[in-house]
């Protein structure tokens, strides 16, 4: 289990800054894109922080959801409490299945995570209904 924090300023600039620590860039570029079409998110007027906690690397599409969900609560100004997620995003906002979905559910019961969003939830949309209720 990791933890991946974001932060989003307002920018000043035409350009605005991206600082992706842990994560693919370009993974992180397209989840921007989703949640701009989904959500309508002016993410374009946003300097964005994204990292993982403690340093550590991710290669797998698995962090999408949670990267999402993150970026999603700075935009919205409500925190993500006690909810583990694994699941790729789609282009179109689908969830896709990510290898042993049921192992990582159950590691996340171990440390006392209330929900776990996974694939199973279908989209964006509504894993985002079900974090932000």
């Amino acid at each position: 289990l990791v933890e991946i924090q974001s932060l989003a300023a307002p920018t000043n600039f035409a350009q605005p800054r991206r600082s992706i620590n842990g994560l693919d860039f370009g993974r992180v570029s397209q989840i921007l894109a989703v949640l701009g079409k989904i959500f309508k998110i002016p993410t374009s007027n946003y300097d964005l922080y994204v990292s993982v906690a403690g340093g550590l690397r991710i290669s797998e599409p698995a962090a999408d959801l949670p990267t999402a969900l993150s970026i999603l609560s700075v935009f919205w100004g409500k925190p993500v409490n006690k909810i583990a997620a694994a699941a790729e995003i789609g282009l179109l906002g689908e969830l896709r299945t990510v290898p042993q979905v049921e192992r990582r559910r159950a590691e996340a019961a171990k440390f006392g995570f209330s929900k776990f969003l996974g694939p199973d939830i279908g989209d964006l949309a509504r894993a985002a209904k079900i974090t932000f209720r």
